[in-house]
């Protein structure tokens, strides 16, 4: 209750900050009416103000969620390569905008890449982590990310994930006693400096646990971070057995 009441108390900034930008920049966009370029600019940061706005407002419904138990996962086929394909597209967009290099986005060996389970809490989990290493990153810092298929006895088939990047790191204490706690941050300052409600790990780590699966972290302050995790998905049957019948 005492970590809900700081963080309400700091995020009232946090809030705000978008909605006064959102108001400020509607009152601009009736002086500039008649300045298709100014108009244009308006409407992008209106945009940008708005998707952070509805992060903030996420992050807490999702958490808000979890702690009732009322989160329900899905149980969809998909296709991994493309769930990654579609991370690495938004990743790579959001680092060249702030100046990180995005470089490397290798998939190693998948053999079953059709496979049954929540695609879209694999992206939220996978874009939390992306999007820390971009936002906790340096001027000209990079970031690799790397998928492999570990096992698959038949009908369970699991992947590791990696995310290295060269950002601010953390200490050792805070992994260990506060990383996956609600409502934290490292610094005192990094709500002002970075943004963001720091739910985003606590949210990812509930996910993890629900799924089945697993996450390590190895970081050193000053010096970057990685993080790994392990995720089980079902073997889609029926997607192998069409392709079967498609090659025969």
């Amino acid at each position: 209750n005492e970590a809900k009441t700081n963080f309400l108390r700091r995020m009232s900034h946090d809030i705000r900050t978008p909605i006064n930008g959102i108001r400020g920049l509607i009152q601009m966009s009736y002086y500039y009416k008649n300045d298709p370029e100014k108009l244009q600019d308006c409407r992008r940061k209106v945009l940008g103000a708005t998707d952070h706005l509805l992060s903030l407002v996420n992050d807490v419904l999702d958490m808000g969620k979890l702690e009732a138990g009322q989160f329900t996962l899905k149980h969809d086929p998909f296709m991994l390569s493309k769930v990654l394909t579609e991370v690495n597209m938004v990743s790579e967009t959001q680092a060249e905008s702030c100046n990180v290099h995005f470089i490397s986005k290798d998939i190693g060996e998948i053999e079953h890449d059709h496979v049954i389970g929540s695609p879209v809490y694999l992206k939220r989990i996978f874009l939390n982590f992306t999007s820390n290493a971009i936002k906790y990153n340096k001027p000209n810092g990079t970031i690799d990310t790397y998928a492999e298929e570990l096992s698959c006895d038949g009908t369970t088939v699991w992947y590791e994930f990696k995310i290295v990047d060269t950002g601010i790191g953390m200490s050792e204490e805070f992994i260990k006693e506060q990383l996956f706690k609600p409502f934290t941050q490292e610094k005192n300052d990094a709500r002002t400096l970075y943004r963001g409600t720091g739910l985003g790990m606590s949210i990812v780590k509930a996910l993890l646990d629900k799924m089945g699966g697993s996450i390590e972290v190895e970081s050193q302050l000053g010096e970057g971070s990685t993080f790994t995790f392990r995720l089980p998905f079902k073997v889609d049957e029926n997607a192998i057995e069409t392709q079967k019948e498609e090659q025969s």
